[in-house]
Parts: C-alpha cells; sequence; structure tokens
C-alpha cells in the first residue's frame, strides 16, 4: 500500500500560510486559489506553483516581464484601428536602440507629431547638442519645409518670407532678422545661362556675346542654391569665369549677376558737404617765405595745379597772377621780393587724391576745371565806369576776390548780378582792377573726373573762405577772414575759445583807420605771440593772420 501525502490546506480564496501554519520545508496548499507554498529556512513562505494560470493577457490587470520579450519575429498590432500606446511612467523616457527607426507603412506619407500644443524638438546626445542633425532624401529628391498657414520658416534666428518674390529679385534683411525679397537697386547685367560640364573654366556671355566688364568682386555667383564667395569659390579674368572646384553636370549656376561701377548715382544739388571733402580740400596748404632782396625763387611744398589757384602775398599785398609764375613746386617772382619781406603763399586745396565716395573723399581728380583752375579777369579804371562784364557769373559777392592796385576790395564796395560787377564808387584812372573767382562756377551731371561743380556743394564749404565785414565788436571763428570798419569807433575782435592747432583768423584794416581807432584783437585766455596781453592795432590798413600753435606760444602771425 503506497503512502498518502496530506499537505495543510485552505479553501479561503487569498489565503497564504504564515509561519505558525507551516514547518520549514513543509508545503501548503490553497484549494480555491489552486496555489502550492513553501516555507523556507529564512522563514519566508513563497509561492511554488500557481495552477490556475492565466487564460488570457487582458486576465492580468498589471501584468509585469519577468524578462525580455521577444516577439520571435511578431509584431505589436492593435484591432479596430485603435492606436498602440507606450507610456513611461512618470518622467521616464522611451529608448529605441537601433540604428534606424521607421514610420509610416505602405509606402503612405507619415507625420511625426507631438500630444498637444508642445512643440517637436530634435536633438543629439540626450540634449548635449555634441552632434550633427542630417536631413537628406533618396534619388535627388527636394526637401520641403512648409509652414502652418502664414507661418514662416525660421532657420537660426532669420525668419524667410513665406511666399516668391519676384523674378530677379534678392532676399534683403531689414537688420531685425527679418528677410524679404527686395529689387536690385542701382545698375547691374545678368550672364546667360551657363551649362555644366565637368570643367573649371565657363565664358561669361550677356546675349550670346563675350561680356568682359565683370570683376571677382563686382559679381554675385549663386551655384546650386548657395552664394559664392569671390576669390575663395572663383575668379574672373575678361570673359573667363573659373571656379577653385570643377563643377560637375549635376551641378548648377543658378545665376551670374555683373554689378556696374557707376551705381553709386549722382548726387543732388547741394549733397556735397563739407564731410564728403578730403582734408586738402577744406585744410588749405600754406607755404610762407622771407624775402632776401634777391631770390626770385622759392620751392613750395606741393605742387599746384596752375599759377591762379593759389593766393600770394608779399608783406600783406595779394600779388597779381602776372607777378610770379609756377613750374611744379618752384614759384618764381618776376622781380625779387624786397629783404625781409614776409611771403605768404596759401593753396587753395586740390591736391589731394582718394578712390571712393565717403567722407573726406572728393578729390581733385573728381573737381570740374573751375574747382582748381581758378577764373581771372582784369581791367583797368578809367575814373568814371563803375560797372564791368565779368567772364563768368559767381554766385555771390563773397565768391570773388576784387583787387585795386593789389588791395584787396570789401565786399560792400561792389556787388553781382550775373556777369556784371558793380562798383558803388568808380575805381581810379588806369588803377589795375584783379577779379578772382573762387571756382565753384561748373556744372556736371555725374560723379567723374572733373565732374564735382559748385551746384554739388552744400553752401558750408565755400563760404569758409568768405570775407566778413564787421564794424562792432565781435568775436571771430577758425578760419574767418574780416574786413574792418573802424572809421566811425575802434572795436574788439575776441579770438575763438579752446582753438585747436592750425586754426587760423585773418584781419584788414578795411578803412585804414586803425591808427585813429585803434583795433584790439582779445586773446580770449591765450596767449598772443608768446605774450599774454591782448593785441593792439594802431597801424592803418594793416593785414595780418594769426594761427594758434600751443598754448605756450598761443596764437602766431603769419604775415603782417
Amino acid at each position: 500500500m503506497g503512502v498518502r501525502i496530506k499537505p495543510k490546506r485552505s479553501e479561503t480564496s487569498s489565503s497564504t500560510p504564515g509561519t505558525s501554519d507551516i514547518e520549514v520545508g513543509e508545503i501548503a496548499v490553497n484549494i480555491t486559489d489552486q496555489k502550492i507554498f513553501i516555507r523556507k529556512s529564512d522563514d519566508n513562505i513563497i509561492e511554488l506553483a500557481n495552477a490556475s494560470g492565466i487564460g488570457d493577457v487582458v486576465d492580468d490587470t498589471s501584468p509585469q516581464l519577468g524578462g525580455n520579450l521577444d516577439l520571435n519575429g511578431n509584431d505589436i498590432v492593435s484591432t479596430s484601428n485603435a492606436d498602440i500606446d507606450i507610456i513611461p511612467n512618470g518622467t521616464g523616457d522611451i529608448n529605441l536602440g537601433a540604428d534606424t527607426v521607421q514610420v509610416g507603412d505602405n509606402n503612405a506619407n507619415a507625420t511625426i507629431t507631438t500630444q498637444g500644443t508642445g512643440d517637436l524638438i530634435l536633438n543629439t546626445n540626450n540634449g548635449t547638442n555634441s552632434g550633427v542633425i542630417s536631413i537628406l532624401d533618396g534619388a535627388n529628391g527636394n526637401i520641403t519645409i512648409t509652414p502652418n498657414g502664414s507661418g514662416n520658416v525660421v532657420l537660426d534666428g532669420l525668419s524667410f518670407p513665406n511666399s516668391d518674390g519676384s523674378a530677379g529679385q534678392f532676399l534683403k534683411t531689414d537688420g531685425s532678422a527679418a528677410l524679404a525679397f527686395a529689387d536690385v537697386s542701382g545698375s547691374f547685367t545678368k550672364m546667360d545661362a551657363i551649362t555644366t560640364d565637368g570643367s573649371t573654366a565657363y565664358t561669361l556671355n550677356v546675349s550670346s556675346s563675350a561680356f568682359t566688364s565683370a570683376t571677382t568682386n563686382g559679381t554675385i555667383v549663386s551655384v546650386n542654391g548657395v552664394t559664392q564667395a569671390p576669390v575663395d569659390a572663383y575668379a574672373i579674368s575678361g570673359s573667363t569665369i573659373t571656379f577653385t572646384e570643377a563643377l560637375s553636370s549635376s551641378d548648377t549656376i543658378d545665376y551670374i549677376i555683373a554689378m556696374e561701377t557707376t551705381a553709386i548715382g549722382t548726387p543732388g544739388d547741394g549733397t556735397v558737404t563739407a564731410a564728403k571733402l578730403d582734408t586738402g580740400l577744406k585744410s588749405f596748404t600754406e607755404d610762407t617765405f622771407t624775402g632776401d632782396g634777391s631770390d626770385t625763387t622759392f620751392t613750395l611744398s606741393v605742387a599746384p595745379p596752375s599759377d591762379t589757384s593759389i593766393l600770394v602775398s608779399v608783406s600783406g599785398v595779394i600779388q597779381p597772377a602776372g607777378n610770379y609764375s609756377l613750374s611744379s613746386t618752384t614759384l618764381t617772382f618776376s622781380t625779387a621780393p624786397p629783404n625781409d619781406a614776409a611771403i605768404r603763399v596759401l593753396h587753395l586745396g586740390f591736391t589731394a587724391s582718394v578712390s571712393s565716395i565717403s567722407d573726406g573723399s572728393v578729390t581733385s581728380a573728381k573737381l570740374a576745371t573751375a574747382l582748381k583752375t581758378f577764373t581771372e579777369d582784369t581791367f583797368t579804371g578809367d575814373g568814371s565806369d563803375t560797372t564791368f562784364t565779368l567772364s563768368v557769373a559767381p554766385p555771390s559777392d563773397t565768391s570773388i576776390l576784387v583787387f585795386l592796385d593789389g588791395v584787396s576790395q570789401p565786399a560792400g564796395n561792389y556787388s553781382v548780378s550775373s556777369t556784371t560787377l558793380t562798383f558803388s564808387t568808380a575805381p581810379p584812372d588806369s588803377v589795375a582792377i584783379r577779379v578772382l573767382h573762387l571756382g565753384f562756377t561748373g556744372s556736371s551731371a555725374a560723379i567723374t573726373d572733373g565732374g564735382v561743380t559748385i551746384n554739388k556743394f552744400a553752401s558750408e564749404v565755400f563760404k569758409r573762405r568768405a570775407w566778413e565785414e564787421k564794424d562792432g565788436n565781435f568775436t571771430a571763428v577758425a578760419g574767418g577772414a574780416y574786413l574792418i570798419d573802424v572809421s566811425s569807433a575802434a572795436l574788439t575782435a575776441t579770438l575763438p575759445a579752446s582753438p585747436s592747432l592750425g586754426d587760423e583768423v585773418r584781419f584788414l584794416d578795411a578803412t585804414g583807420s586803425a591808427g585813429t581807432n585803434n583795433i584790439t584783437v582779445g586773446r580770449n585766455s591765450q596767449k598772443i605771440n608768446g605774450n599774454a596781453a591782448d593785441l593792439t592795432v594802431s597801424t592803418n590798413s594793416a593785414a595780418f593772420s594769426l594761427v594758434y600753435y600751443n598754448a605756450t606760444y598761443g596764437w602766431r602771425y603769419t604775415e603782417v
């Protein structure tokens, strides 16, 4: 007869034996739950078997895997078009440990979207940005980025327009990261289409004729939608463009545009201001010498373009052009200036040279002849005639210098109407009348060599050299020239405050009355000729200039 083993048992559902129910190694059975338990030596009660099992996975409301799930070539599918949700707990992530992740089925378009209103973000290496995100397509297909509705494509902060522009337009930024299509300003020429063939050199044509006016830095070249860098990516010589790397037959030259050098336009009348002039056109060079009674030749610091583009004075008296001649930098007097005579040569600018129109860049080559070879008219007085006809019409009374026997006349002694010069009093018989036009009379439509005329200059440019008449106390300004009337009373001319090196002021006793009514030059806290005292002028018809040097010497005489 066999041995019959009857383990301890229970028919109470969900009942689990305790240490008081079974001994170590003893087995207990829950008949209702169909479970077998055993007590271990550490007093833990473990479940050895579950005879009931699970009839369907759906019966387990909280299933857990004890190991990896091997699909064994099968798929995870849903029924009734239901979604398959993979939802990690809390902040957990879903990791797809594969080199390639495929979406979509049966060649249908696939959509990757967010669940809700959040953004879709692609990054590398868990957001450390240490990798590269590449968007590739097969079979030479395009990659299309289409925002919804009126949205724009924003790449690296730059917002691109959401509609195409007109033919020939280009993308232009507004300085705030917004791009828009705009017309190309200025004059340009677009080359004929070029078919690439694997070579580096191609011929530039316009209307099937060779185009030779393009330059490397004066062109815009686009290949495969990418603008190429001049010099680095290509160079142009004559009608040939040569790329640094050969272009294959699959490459496309989108366009080649040659910019014209005349696209700067024509300045409007009155728009060329002092700021646009080169220093040589507004800070006039001055040479000074002292006569010795024998020397007739003197060497200038720069070569003037003509005899009439300098003002020459000897002991304060302006000399007519017939008293001297020029050859390069050599000034030759017809008669040697007297011993100790102060010789002053003022260059009327127009000696510098620059290449582009920017502040300080309008040079001699850009000026009309009338702006650097000044017109001179000469007449002889007869004691009765007050009107004389000039060869050109000056723009104002102060844009000419008028001399009677070498003595400069104040603007109040004459007037100008078109080409008619009218004196308030007829010049005496046999008096030499000299009229020097300070330029600004020509006319030109574009900035080419010799093409900048008076109408292109703002008034501040030429008023710099105009003489002003003064008959009462006043404060002089740097660059000022003053015809002083002290026929009725003395006056004080105060020098400019805070002068700079090279500032110059000129004075002339126009009425020849300083001996009776003195002219006082107020030093305005600066020294005059090294002395901390005002200057008193008591010589009739005195004419002199003061140039500021430094705090030690102050204002220095340049001519007396």
